[in-house]
Order: structure tokens, then sequence, then C-alpha cells
């Protein structure tokens, strides 16, 4: 249900907080860090920015914070993590030059049939934790269980989506991050 989702519980949360503040949901099933890359930004073979979800279009809306969550689509793609990274230093390095607020959240662990694959993403999050440091929210060392997949407690029953303890959790961890 959309009213569990966490960006749906952020925006309840932030409202009685500050009841002018406003949520726009950029989220889009499948995206990769690719996709919300400035819209000038391409690479060959990768997917190109979509102009009505991605940084170039937050940034038109003025906002005062950005969070980038981008769960695990790109480990699904087979992007290396040095990729990923520099999609999010591109990402970064806007905001700032701008002033924008900003949280980075720690992709979610999925159960991927290669344990290779999720050792990849868990190598992610720790390089992530490291390079953006106050800026990160790790929703990973939560949701992962032994072998780096999703827990069981967590899982809608896919091995990718969250279920509504999932995404409460997530939210939990951003909005401490916020207040």
């Amino acid at each position: 249900k959309l009213e569990n989702s966490w960006v749906f519980k952020l925006e309840n949360e932030l409202k009685i907080l500050n009841n002018s503040c406003r949520v726009v949901n950029f989220g889009k099933s499948g995206y990769s860090t690719f996709h919300i890359l400035p819209n000038e930004q391409f690479f060959s073979g990768r997917p190109n920015p979509d102009k009505e979800r991605n940084i170039t279009k937050a940034l038109s809306l003025n906002p005062t914070m950005v969070i980038i969550n981008m769960p695990s689509n790109d480990a699904a793609y087979g992007f290396p993590n040095e990729e990923q990274l520099r999609n999010y230093r591109t990402l970064i390095e806007l905001l700032e030059n701008r002033n924008i607020d900003y949280l980075i959240c720690s992709p979610q662990p999925r159960n991927f049939k290669e344990i290779a694959t999720r050792q990849r993403q868990f190598t992610l999050v720790e390089l992530m934790r490291k390079e953006f440091d106050r800026h990160f929210v790790d929703v990973w060392s939560g949701l992962t269980n032994e072998e780096f997949g999703l827990k069981n407690s967590y899982n809608s029953g896919d091995g990718i989506h969250l279920n509504d303890d999932g995404h409460n959790y997530i939210f939990q961890q951003v909005f401490a991050r916020i207040k």
C-alpha cells in the first residue's frame, strides 16, 4: 500500500513538523543511477537520464533537501561500483554547488542468485559510507542477512522489494537523520 511506503510516511511526519513541507517522489521501478543523472549526461551503453525524474528536474523545483535512494537496480544491471560512485558524485556536486542539503541512502540488499553480486553491493555500501560520511544513511545494515541478502522479516516475498516493515525501517533511518 502506498500509505505504508517510507516516502509517504516521511511526508506525513514532515508535514506535522511544518505544514508547508512538500515531498516530491521521483522514484520509478527499474531505475538506476544513470536515469537520475543531469539531462546532458550520457554514457554509451547505459540508460539515458529521464528528464522528468532526474536531478535536473529536481533542481528546477528549488528544493531545500534531496534524498537519493537507489535500492539495487544498478547491481541488477551489472553496473560496476565505480560507475555508481561516479554517478553519485555527479549528483552531489550539483547539490553542493547550489548549497542544497542532501542525504544519500545505501543500497538495499537483494536476494541476487550470485553471492558475488551481493558481496559487490556490500562493498559499495562500505565505499559509500567512507566517501559520503555525514550525508550517508545506512539502511543496508538493518535490512541484510548474513549472506548479504534481504532479511526474511523485511521481504515482500520476491527477494527484491520490501514489505511494510522494511519500508518502516527505512522511514525510521531517514527521518532520524532529518530531525
